[in-house]
């Protein structure tokens, strides 16, 4: 089967994306079923794998419930999509974020000699309301 890396849009919200690795044409099918048309972008085609039809399944049912994998590719007897039709690694489209551009909105980048915390140098300089430890 081929495998696909990419990010998945929970609910298809773009604020609320999670990267998935070495997905299955079928799990990258059934996440788009429980998410949404849309919900999953950036997919890459990865390496072939010799995983078999009935592991797949079994691991799908586990993962994402087994009546959701019956509904969507039928009986044990069918077989599992092996490969999606025109995946290959393309740019985001002007309405997706980079991960770049999505890191920089949520981790700030920390600079070697800032240790996370800001504040005065000298802790006596600042005292919060009501603890008497003011200075003046």
């Amino acid at each position: 089967m081929q495998l696909y890396d990419g990010t998945v849009r929970l609910s298809g919200s773009v604020l609320n994306e999670v990267p998935k690795t070495e997905m299955t044409a079928a799990e990258v099918l059934l996440l788009v079923n429980i998410h949404g048309s849309g919900s999953v972008v950036r997919l890459i085609r990865r390496k072939m794998d010799k995983r078999n039809h009935s592991d797949e399944r079994e691991r799908l049912g586990k993962k994402y419930g087994e009546r959701r994998v019956v509904a969507l590719f039928g009986t044990n007897m069918q077989k599992l999509p092996i490969e999606l039709e025109g995946i290959d690694s393309r740019e985001p489209s002007d309405d997706e974020l980079t991960d770049e551009e999505l890191n920089a909105m949520t981790a700030p980048e920390l600079s070697s000699d800032d240790d996370g915390v800001s504040g005065p140098e000298n802790s006596e300089e600042q005292a919060w309301p009501g603890t008497g430890n003011s200075s003046n």
